[in-house]
């Protein structure tokens, strides 16, 4: 990210992410690494460009908190004075991530049943929504959970290769799952997928990022979304 930068600030070139990005992914890169005061400066160097994100205002005491912690910690430890406090902390943290871990590879196999007063109000049924398209196009819609819903639609569409050096298209035979991003004013076929996306939530797609194969990513800097549609693909 700081050769990102670096580049950012040789080139005078328009990118459609800015300086205020840039210094955002560097500080959240360095707090994930464990390097609080690198993410603090970064985080002080967005501030400037931009005073009004209060994400990284509260940022802020939050990575002083982290720096004082490791400050005490590491005196402690240069004592010999660990303590039996921070030894059960540390084991509990261990314990409590292991058990999460084994949780949700459960929900993943399939293992976890829930309970009958919720399986009893997951349901199925074909979507008219409010969008008029709908009435001649109903979606499969099942509900796989509740509160927050998660729903999965059937049929929705079907994943081909469209070669612009020949006529027409052709169903994909072989993998497509390159990552990278699709606007709806590259092709009818991505548009298409976004008005139908826009029909069955009832959600306006201006806003929205675009469509994006193979990796699911997640943009702190323009808040949190309203819901995440997933398209899944196979092989028949």
């Amino acid at each position: 990210m700081t050769v990102a930068f670096r580049k950012y600030e040789l080139e005078q070139i328009s990118y459609y992410f800015t300086e205020e990005n840039i210094f955002d992914y560097i500080a959240f890169t360095n707090y994930l690494l464990g390097d609080i005061k690198s993410a603090l400066e970064w985080t002080k160097k967005l501030l400037i460009v931009n005073p009004n994100n209060e994400r990284a205002g509260d940022n802020i005491p939050y990575y002083h908190k982290l720096i004082a912690e490791q400050e005490e910690a590491l005196k402690r430890s240069r004592r010999g004075d660990i303590g039996e406090k921070l030894n059960e902390e540390i084991e509990n943290i261990s314990t409590a991530y292991d058990i999460e871990k084994k949780i949700y590879q459960k929900l993943c196999r399939g293992e976890i049943k829930l309970l009958p007063s919720m399986a009893k109000s997951l349901t199925c049924q074909y979507l008219t929504g409010e969008h008029p398209f709908l009435r001649y196009a109903a979606i499969k819609m099942e509900y796989l959970y509740r509160d927050p819903d998660i729903v999965m639609y059937y049929d929705f569409y079907r994943a081909v290769v469209h070669d612009t050096k020949k006529v027409g298209v052709k169903p994909a035979h072989f993998r497509i799952s390159k990552t990278g991003w699709l606007y709806d004013d590259e092709s009818p076929s991505i548009a298409r997928v976004s008005r139908r996306v826009s029909d069955f939530t009832n959600l306006d797609m201006k806003s929205s990022e675009p469509l994006q194969p193979g990796e699911l990513s997640f943009r702190k800097e323009i808040g949190n979304r309203i819901a995440t549609v997933l398209f899944y693909g196979y092989y028949q």
